[in-house]
């Protein structure tokens, strides 16, 4: 493999992680196995809080002091509750009928809440015979300008091999001002939820007790973290195929792809900004100055990514510094900021020549 190929981004989502814990054996779904075992080049996007169970030694980034953060000890609302358990349905039971009800019963308890609506098209889309349209029509009212909307149109457009559909949703797409997951919501949310689900217990003299694991809050937070890249990376799929060059050419799609993969790259995980310069990048004409600018973008990204992870392995506070990358998810909407946070506080630079 020349330099050149090497450092081509993935046309496709990186494939489905190894289990984040002991004795969690749940296999993935056939859909999601399937895409995964496209050619495809591994990036270490979405990757907060799946490296931390394998941390024991290494300074502490941050000078902790006292217990784990008043957020980690928060008590989740029922939605979340709801949400988390159905998230667990589908990833460790495979019980997709079990995951579709509880997801149902969380969206009624907050039906203004995007995330537990894409949440909810998300668990539709690895059930055999559901149907999402209702739950996508639901998440175009609350966020309009949120690509993933058209994700799933897109991939029954291409499933019936409609180019003049799947032509006039990439024109919708090229429309939106981004393709967010509401990641740091989600995984900050249901990591607490499934925290207090595993965490501290009543004692016989009416005090919480904690449980002898000492990383329940840390194995909520790889759970949901891993559970939820499994299931969101392939939302992804029809889109890079249709934005692949041989089919961008021959429908007459490129300029709408290009612009789809600007947005993408401003989006709330770098799972979409890695495969909005994977795009842009099979896109671009070799050699030239935006080939060039491609290939630093991408070089940064791995960086901070690989950076971060690096960090993460390092910890040997595990449950404080999980209790850390919640407190910032409070605040910080884009995974990519938390990272560039953790980073700072390792005094890394952001910049790998800086």
């Amino acid at each position: 493999m020349t330099a050149a190929a090497s450092n081509r981004f993935p046309v496709y989502p990186p494939g489905l992680r190894r289990p984040l814990r002991a004795g969690r054996t749940a296999a993935p779904s056939r859909r999601s196995m399937e895409f995964s075992t496209r050619r495809i080049r591994l990036l270490g996007s979405l990757i907060l809080g799946t490296s931390l169970l394998t941390a024991c030694t290494g300074p502490l980034v941050r000078q902790h002091t006292g217990s784990v953060s008043s957020t980690a000890q928060a008590m989740p609302g029922e939605a979340d509750t709801l949400a988390s358990a159905a998230l667990q349905a589908w990833a460790e039971r495979r019980n997709t009928a079990q995951a579709l009800a509880l997801i149902r019963r969380a969206v009624q308890h907050d039906e203004n809440r995007p995330d537990l609506v894409w949440l909810q098209i998300r668990l539709c889309a690895e059930a055999d015979g559901c149907d999402p349209t209702p739950f996508e029509t639901r998440l175009r009212r609350l966020d309009p300008a949120n690509g993933v909307v058209w994700l799933g149109a897109l991939g029954r457009a291409e499933d019936r091999l409609d180019n003049q559909a799947a032509a006039s949703l990439l024109d919708a797409m090229s429309r939106v001002t981004g393709f967010d997951l509401y990641w740091t919501t989600l995984v900050r949310r249901l990591t607490l939820a499934l925290n207090a689900a595993h965490g501290p217990m009543s004692g016989a003299d009416g005090h919480a007790v904690r449980r002898p694991d000492d990383a329940v809050l840390t194995g909520a937070l790889n759970d949901i973290t891993g559970w939820l890249s499994r299931l969101d990376t392939p939302a992804f799929g029809p889109l890079t195929t249709a934005c692949s060059p041989p089919r961008a050419h021959a429908t007459g799609t490129v300029a709408r792809c290009i612009s789809i993969a600007t947005i993408m790259q401003g989006s709330d995980t770098a799972l979409a900004e890695a495969l909005g310069l994977g795009i842009a990048q099979r896109l671009a004409a070799p050699g030239s100055p935006q080939a060039a600018a491609l290939d630093r973008r991408i070089d940064v990204l791995r960086y901070r990514t690989q950076g971060a992870v690096a960090i993460m392995e390092g910890q040997n506070e595990r449950e404080k510094f999980s209790a850390e990358i919640l407190d910032l998810m409070k605040n910080l909407r884009r995974e990519q900021d938390v990272t560039g946070t953790i980073l700072r506080w390792a005094g890394h630079p952001l910049d790998p020549q800086q």
